[in-house]
């Protein structure tokens, strides 16, 4: 890739530098001799900056005339002056004269010219007294006719009218030569004007459209921009916008407006192409381009600024063209480097661009003089642009086929997946809705997101009453106490949870809707989401050792701290093998019963909650403070609760003791609940359902100790029930 580079580097370079000696001006010192081919006008010239109509003359003596080189402003020769001045050339024709053509660019600002004092016309109007009447940008072609000229000397006369001290002309293109063969010259020329510049203007317009069709893709509308500039830089240097409107400050607007912009559009368009970050050069080309607009504004409106402008403004501007082409071939060059694709095309255009601009400046500097052929080299360089954006646009429509088959290929699968998912769905929701257990989902604060059919199995609720509902709204519960304790229960289950447990499994009574109670063993997991947690659950029979049932006595010791769930537990495991003997309505009641008394032993014994502190907790909602300070206090941490259970055929008989000082159980063993129920002694209340289920209650000492006995019938058929527990009874 180097030496392909290399090898392209000196053909440019060689191909720009040969025609050198070819393109040497044929004028030396005002004096011409004609060949009868068409010849270049470019050269040293004789000029006067006055005003003379005897300048005109083939006589006019014009040996202390001024040497000056054409094409070119006076003012870049050093002189400072506005108005009319003369410009003269000798030809010498050799034989028999015969018709001549002329061919002259657009001369700054109006013009008229002479052949041996005769006049062949002009462009724009000069008043009598050298006044610009009416400016002009065209070129033109003259012809001159044979009988016009002499055996010998001729001269060629150019009466010139400036504006603003810019006086002269610009481009190469004077000529002459055979009349018929020079106008022929003079229409391809036009004609070859046109092309590039409407093709620069093509490609600029066309990647506007692109832009607004891709607006993420800035190269689009840099390259645009640059594209129209150069168009316009082509239009306006080759006379063409003078056919649009023929006016001086008109041409004068598009050509430097297009110069004052180019810089920005290229350099902004190298750095979109490339990806390149934006850089201190970056931003002082964009920051010297209002500058510059500025600057141009001014010369419009006032001759004074004019001359400025063009004298010292232009070749600031002209180099920082110069700067920022060569920027931009460093910007290629380190993209060349990254294995850009569209640098290596581009730095091929280039170099021929830049061959073609760098002769072009010198030459408007008369640094060297040479021929000019910016515009095939401009056209050479945008039409690597293209092909490099070309390039880029088929690897990303590639790329984006690519990307599409990909995408498809992946929708293909989604759409599998996604189907797989709704008939995983769709059997997961007849798994669950089909299942005898209850499963349901809850929120961050315990309610309801869904739940199966099954409850309304187990509780007899339908599904919507639940929804939205807090599972601690189901507990069941006999009393204000026994609620408080019970969701305290729930509540430090979802703590757990939440402080990081992946799942936690306990037994809970639950209200049915006829207001009974219904023991659930429940198990709940916490499943992170992305917008929080979600708790799910399943809520089953509390599963039975299948051996209780073949048990015919059974004696045992249990010795608990305060802690209510054991209280909980330790009344399932007491009334286990009761269901061999009652139905199981009544080893509820036995069961609920025994609760009672362990919760009174641990709250009123151990932890000395009295009944008037009990009850003032409840009031104001702080009893499970108090119960949680109570388990920190020294006094009461360590006590415990003793319970003795012995079961036979004949009788079921628990006893048990609290560490605590007792309490006078008289005051509520002789009443009736009724009468507790309307003093809303809700503490009492436990100790009078318990002695409804058991035939002896006898409390010992100073009442930390009660003996119970319930009488058991005779046993029903070993190992079978008139209704298993773990299949629920329909309720409603």
């Amino acid at each position: 890739m180097r030496r392909a580079l290399r090898r392209v580097l000196v053909f440019c370079l060689v191909g720009a530098l040969l025609p050198l000696a070819a393109l040497q001006a044929d004028i030396e010192d005002g004096h011409l001799a004609l060949t009868g081919e068409v010849q270049s006008l470019s050269g040293t010239w004789l000029f006067r900056p006055a005003d003379n109509p005897a300048f005109a003359s083939r006589d006019q003596d014009d040996a202390d005339w001024t040497r000056i080189r054409l094409p070119s402003s006076w003012h870049q020769s050093g002189f400072l002056y506005d108005g009319v001045a003369w410009f003269r050339l000798h030809l010498s024709v050799s034989g028999e004269p015969r018709d001549l053509g002329i061919m002259l660019p657009y001369v700054d600002a109006a013009y008229e010219i002479y052949v041996n004092g005769h006049a062949l016309g002009g462009q724009g109007r000069i008043g009598p007294a050298g006044e610009l009447e009416q400016s002009s940008s065209r070129a033109a072609f003259y012809e001159v006719p044979a009988d016009v000229l002499f055996n010998g000397d001729n001269v060629v006369a150019l009466r010139v009218r400036s504006y603003g001290g810019v006086g002269g002309m610009v481009t190469p293109d004077l000529f002459v030569g055979p009349a018929v063969e020079l106008r022929t010259d003079f229409y391809r020329y036009l004609m070859g004007n046109t092309v590039p510049g409407a093709i620069f203007l093509f490609f600029g317009v066309y990647h506007l459209i692109l832009f607004f069709g891709r607006l993420t893709e800035r190269q689009y509308l840099y390259f645009g921009g640059f594209g129209i500039a150069l168009s316009f830089v082509v239009f306006g240097l080759d006379s063409m916008v003078a056919w649009i409107y023929d006016s001086h400050a008109f041409k004068h607007l598009i050509l430097h407006l297009s110069l004052t912009t180019l810089g920005f559009w290229f350099a902004n368009y190298l750095h979109a192409q490339y990806r390149a970050p934006r850089t201190i050069v970056l931003r002082a080309i964009n920051a010297l381009t209002p500058l510059f607009l500025l600057a141009l504004a001014g010369s419009l409106v006032s001759t004074e600024i004019f001359n400025y402008y063009m004298r010292f403004f232009l070749p600031v501007l002209l180099a920082s063209l110069l700067a920022t082409f060569s920027y931009g071939i460093y910007l290629t060059l380190r993209a060349v480097k990254r294995r850009n694709v569209a640098a290596r095309i581009i730095v091929v255009g280039f170099l021929l661009f830049g061959v073609a601009a760098f002769f072009e400046i010198l030459g408007y500097l008369h640094v060297t003089q040479m021929a000019r052929f910016v515009e095939e080299g401009f056209m050479l360089f945008v039409l690597s642009m293209v092909i490099a954006m070309s390039v880029q646009f088929s690897r990303l429509h590639i790329a984006r086929e690519r990307a599409i088959r990909k995408l498809a290929r992946r929708l293909l699968r989604l759409n599998r997946a996604k189907q797989q998912i709704v008939d995983s769905e769709r059997r997961y929701r007849h798994l669950v809705e089909s299942t005898h257990d209850l499963i349901f989902a809850l929120d961050e604060e315990g309610k309801f997101l869904t739940v199966n059919k099954a409850i309304k199995s187990w509780l007899g609720f339908r599904k919507e009453a639940v929804i939205g509902q807090s599972i601690a709204d189901f507990l069941f519960a006999d009393g204000k106490s026994n609620t408080v304790l019970r969701q305290a229960i729930i509540e430090d289950r979802m703590k757990e949870l939440r402080s990081g447990r992946k799942h936690v499994e306990f037994r809970a009574e639950f209200r049915t809707a006829l207001d009974q109670p219904r023991e659930l063993v429940l198990r709940l997991a916490r499943i992170q989401q992305e917008e929080g947690y979600v708790i799910f659950g399943i809520a089953s029979a509390v599963p039975e050792d299948p051996l209780m049932r073949y048990v015919t006595s059974e004696q045992a010791d249990f010795v608990i701290g305060n802690d209510m769930a054991l209280a909980e537990l330790l009344g399932q495991r007491l009334t286990a093998g009761l269901y061999v003997f009652l139905d199981p309505v009544e080893v509820a009641g036995i069961r609920m019963g025994l609760r009672e008394i362990i919760v009174n032993a641990i709250e009123h014994g151990n932890l000395n909650i009295t009944a008037a502190d009990k009850t003032q907790a409840l009031g104001s909602g702080t009893y499970r403070q108090l119960f949680a300070e109570r388990l920190q206090d020294d006094r009461y941490a360590d006590r415990r609760v003793f319970v003795s259970y012995r079961l036979d055929e004949k009788e079921l008989e628990v006893t048990i003791r609290d560490e605590g000082s007792g309490f006078d159980h008289g005051s509520v063993m002789g009443r009736d609940i009724k009468d507790i129920n309307r003093e809303n002694m809700l503490h009492g209340r436990g100790i009078l359902l318990t002695v409804a289920q058991f035939e002896t209650v006898e409390y010992r000492g100073s009442g930390n100790e009660v003996r119970l006995v319930r009488a058991l019938p005779a046993r029903r058929i070993a190992g079978f029930r008139e209704q298993d527990p773990a299949r629920p009874k329909r309720i409603g």
